[in-house]
């Protein structure tokens, strides 16, 4: 898992071939204006994924990873409480291969995420969006899917 600000999402781009791709789309858009959907980002596989929802409780969560895509979230506007874990220790209770998509139970640690600043999580990386920071608030979320290469043998 990284977690930092956008100012500082150049740092990163060494840790993966297409994050180089996610910094210009994170360049040259308006986060606030993008349409909800699913928006392609290049031909090599990377989309984002922009949704609007209102925060939860923890106990209406629950803790997912993805073993094909790595996660770049980031909140457009509002604020949220992340839970963390490693996915080692937790219980993978469900997958669903056609949408890369594990559920997992266990605890969890948070961190708050705020517009500015984003965070990335690798398939070890269990997470549980949505919780409220507080009170239950409005969120504009875009959340980049970015394709796990391995290299070749």
């Amino acid at each position: 898992m990284i977690f930092d600000t956008l100012s500082n999402f150049a740092n990163y781009l060494g840790v993966h071939p297409l994050f180089g791709r996610v910094a210009e789309f994170l360049a040259g858009t308006a986060l606030e204006e993008l349409a909800e959907g699913r928006h392609q980002i290049g031909p090599e596989g990377c989309f984002a994924l922009v949704s609007q929802y209102v925060t939860q409780a923890p106990d209406e969560g629950f803790i997912e990873c993805h073993r094909r895509h790595i996660d770049v979230q980031i909140v457009a506007r509002g604020v949220e409480e992340i839970g963390v874990c490693h996915r080692s220790d937790a219980v993978v209770s469900a997958w669903d291969e056609e949408r890369d998509f594990e559920t997992l139970q266990g605890k969890v640690d948070c961190i708050t995420l705020r517009p500015g600043s984003f965070v990335i999580f690798f398939p070890q990386d269990g997470h549980m969006p949505k919780i409220r920071h507080g009170e239950s608030a409005s969120v504009r979320k875009i959340v980049i899917k970015v394709p796990v290469w391995r290299a070749v043998s």
